[in-house]
């Protein structure tokens, strides 16, 4: 997977221009029905946009959500998930 992101129209055009000179000279291809440009694309529980990068809200239900954990282990490692999105 590639992502490149810009706010600037411009500045992403001229990055994905790059992107795919090096794909050609490396004999690499993709298949178009799978590209996305100019559009809003969420990768690694972010969400990038013409507005910028932003949480994936669906993250934030989640753990909003939660079930209340028993052990202590288990509060750690919900402690560790929770503050990556803070």
């Amino acid at each position: 997977m590639i992502i490149s992101w810009y706010m600037a129209k411009i500045k992403h055009a001229e990055r994905l221009t790059l992107v795919l000179q090096v794909l050609r000279k490396k004999a690499l291809d993709g298949k178009l029905e799978k590209c996305k440009f100019f559009t809003q694309v969420a990768f690694l529980g972010y969400v990038t946009s013409k507005e910028g990068i932003q949480v994936d809200q669906f993250k934030i239900e989640t753990m909003k959500n939660w079930p209340i954990v028993p052990t202590i282990t288990k509060v750690r490692s919900f402690h560790g998930l929770a503050s990556f999105y803070r």
